[in-house]
């Protein structure tokens, strides 16, 4: 039997929505930054959901919104918003900042309005800072959703994740940030492809 219902799918790539996407570097304290983005999933519904009727509805830039405050040196708080309605609350904790290389911790967790099923995340953030204006980041880590199954049980389920994205600042007060990653189990057969861009206002944290 195919694990996941439609539900579970959905809530497995709302778990990274595009705005939750971020450096390990932390905003500053004080500051807030707002961030827009989309992503685009990209992957056939039915081969995860026998009866996943609307396979082609992953398939479309999903938009979302992001409010992150600097609540103290070396942290920041998120909440946002993805389309069609996923809340997020999200931290950054940030345990290595050096010229060169940052280390955080991003717990995430993601409600979906529709389904009232919870998704929580906890990637390793690393920033590796090529120069002033120009960062690669990476993030690896686990997720735990609540879903449902094709029967409508309720089903815990355990994915990995992983991802790869630039941390660009053209701007003191502008960030661009374009990503991709992959998130799934070995059981399912294949690994599940996304990606998208986020834009960052304010906020803009500090580098060498």
């Amino acid at each position: 039997m195919k694990l996941l219902g439609l539900v579970v799918v959905s809530l497995a790539f709302t778990a990274c929505i595009p705005t939750a996407f971020r450096p390990a570097r932390t905003v500053p304290q004080g500051e807030v930054e707002h961030t827009i983005g989309a992503h685009v999933l990209r992957f056939d519904a039915e081969k995860f959901c026998e009866k996943c009727e609307l396979a082609e509805a992953f398939n479309f830039p999903t938009p979302s919104y992001t409010m992150r405050y600097g609540a103290a040196r070396g942290l920041d708080i998120g909440l946002g918003y993805s389309m069609p309605g996923a809340l997020s609350l999200d931290a950054t904790i940030e345990l290595v900042r050096t010229p060169g290389i940052d280390f955080s911790l991003g717990p995430t967790a993601v409600f979906d309005w529709f389904s009232g099923l919870p998704a929580f995340g906890l990637p390793a953030l690393v920033d590796l800072n090529l120069a002033p204006r120009i960062s690669v980041v990476g993030f690896l880590g686990p997720v735990f959703m609540i879903g449902r199954d094709t029967d409508g049980t309720r089903t815990n389920v355990w994915l990995g994740q992983a991802g790869v994205g630039l941390e660009m600042r053209p701007l003191p007060w502008l960030s661009l940030r374009p990503w991709m990653a992959i998130a799934g189990r070995t059981s399912w057969g294949e690994m599940v492809g996304y990606g998208g861009l986020a834009i960052a206002f304010s906020g803009q944290r500090e580098f060498p």
